[in-house]
C-alpha cells in the first residue's frame, strides 16, 4: 500500500478496528506481519502489556507470566526515544542478562524487531513493536517508511477512540505549509531554500515554528500530523 493512500483510507476510517487492520497490511506489504501497539505512560491503559498486536498468544502469555511488562528494555526505550530503532541495534548496547527476552521472542517467532517511541504534547507515550514471524526482512532499509506509517496509525487510532482536544486547531502560514509540502516529499532544509528563495536557516526557522504549533519534533511527524489534520494535501 502507498503511503499516500494509506493516510487517505486511516484518516476516512471511521472503526479504530479498520485503522489497526489497514496498519497491519501496510506493514505486511513490508515483510513485516507482527505488531503490537501499547500505552507507556500518562494513560489510562498503561497497565496492559498491549492494546492492540497480533503478537503469538503464546509469547504474549510468556511475555505477562516473565514480568517483561517491567523489564523489557525496547520497551523502555520506547519511552525515552522519539522515533524508530532496531532492536539489534540495540541488543548491541545491553548487557548480556537484558538480551535473554530477545533469544526468547525470536524462538517465538517475534523476529527482525524494530522499535517506535511515539509522544504527545500531554507527556503522554506510546509504544510500537513490529516485528516479522518469519525473519529475514532486512529492518533497516523499512526504518523510516514504518515510522510514517506508525505515526499516521497513531493519529488515527487516537482520534477515534481518545476524546478530542480542547485546544484549538493549529493555523499555518502559507510559507509554513509550503515548507511542509517540499518536506513531505523528502527535500531537504537546503533544498527547500533553495526552491523557496530563502536562506537554509529560514526555513529551519519555520520549521521551528511548525513544530511547536504542531506539538512535535520531526519532518515525519509534522507532515503526518499535517495531513491528518487537513492542514496540507499531497
Amino acid at each position: 500500500m502507498r503511503v499516500d493512500d494509506f493516510i487517505h483510507a486511516t484518516n476516512e476510517a471511521s472503526d479504530a478496528v479498520v485503522v489497526a487492520n489497514l496498519f497491519g497490511s501496510a506493514l505486511a506489504d513490508l515483510g513485516f506481519d507482527r505488531f503490537l501497539y501499547c500505552a507507556l505512560r500518562n494513560h489510562a491503559h498503561c497497565e496492559k502489556a498491549a492494546l492492540i498486536r497480533n503478537y503469538p498468544d503464546d509469547w504474549m502469555a510468556h511475555y505477562v507470566e516473565r514480568g517483561y511488562v517491567e523489564t523489557d528494555a525496547a520497551r523502555r526505550q520506547c519511552m525515552v526515544e522519539r522515533g524508530p530503532f532496531l532492536w539489534s541495534s540495540l541488543i548491541a548496547r545491553l548487557p548480556r542478562r537484558e538480551t535473554r527476552i530477545f533469544d526468547e521472542a525470536r524462538a517465538a517467532g517475534v523476529r527482525d524487531g524494530i522499535g517506535i517511541g511515539l509522544h504527545g504534547p500531554l507527556g503522554e507515550s506510546m509504544g510500537v513493536g513490529v516485528a516479522s514471524s518469519v525473519g529475514g526482512t532486512d529492518p533497516g532499509r523499512h526504518l523510516q517508511m514504518i515510522h510514517l506509517l506508525a505515526v499516521q496509525f497513531n493519529q488515527a487510532y487516537g482520534a477515534l477512540t481518545l476524546p478530542a482536544a480542547s485546544r484549538p486547531e493549529p493555523r499555518l502560514t502559507p510559507r509554513e505549509r509550503e515548507i511542509l509540502l517540499w518536506a513531505a516529499r523528502g527535500k531537504s532544509s537546503w533544498a527547500i531554500g533553495e526552491i523557496l528563495r530563502i536562506s537554509e536557516n529560514s526555513v529551519e526557522w519555520h520549521l521551528k515554528n511548525i513544530f511547536r504549533k504542531l506539538d512535535c519534533d520531526s519532518r515525519i511527524t509534522a507532515v503526518v500530523k499535517s495531513l491528518h489534520r487537513g492542514l496540507i494535501s499531497i
